[in-house]
């Protein structure tokens, strides 16, 4: 017998049996889609890069300023009146020609240079820069024969560089006693 090929017709679909609620899949809530996850992932570690910026405490770190540079207050000069006049005819003031007699020492007593022993005393005017800071300082309102002892610090005095090769050392606070011959 001769069979015929036919084709057949597929069985009428079948509804499918409900799946019990348990079984369902649920839907995956929007906050776990890759996007979502990337997104709030990036949210939280600005968020803590934040924090720890914000929880440290400040501190600069600054190169210290080398010891030359750094600012500090000069000291003043020192003046200690040794003889005074009963009455003062001019005070010596800026723009005023003054004649010294004067010893200069070192702080250990060391005399660097003195007037004294050349017999010869010397004459400047005040405030003109003729003499060192401490000097111009020192001597403003002294009065002729008047004596007075000025210790004077470095900084108003020779400095960093110090004078008269080595005979005042680099820094050297300096003491002069000075006897005013003349203001004018």
């Amino acid at each position: 017998s001769h069979r015929k090929h036919t084709m057949s017709s597929p069985a009428p679909s079948s509804p499918r049996p409900a799946r019990p609620a348990s079984l369902k899949k649920k839907k995956k809530s929007s906050l776990f889609n890759t996007q979502n996850y990337v997104v709030a992932t990036l949210v939280l570690l600005a968020g803590l890069a934040l924090f720890l910026v914000l929880s440290e405490p400040s501190v600069e770190r600054e190169e210290p300023i080398p010891r030359e540079r750094q600012k500090r207050e000069i000291p003043k000069v020192q003046v200690t009146f040794t003889k005074s006049v009963p009455e003062c005819e001019k005070r010596a003031q800026e723009g005023d020609t003054i004649t010294v007699h004067y010893t200069g020492k070192l702080e250990d007593g060391t005399t660097f240079d003195s007037s004294i022993p050349r017999g010869s005393p010397f004459t400047f005017t005040l405030g003109s820069r003729q003499v060192i800071p401490g000097w111009e300082q020192g001597l403003l309102g002294t009065c002729a024969g008047e004596e007075v002892n000025l210790w004077i610090p470095y900084e108003l005095a020779y400095g960093d560089a110090g004078a008269g090769g080595g005979v005042i050392p680099s820094r050297a606070n300096l003491v002069f006693e000075v006897q005013v011959e003349k203001v004018v």
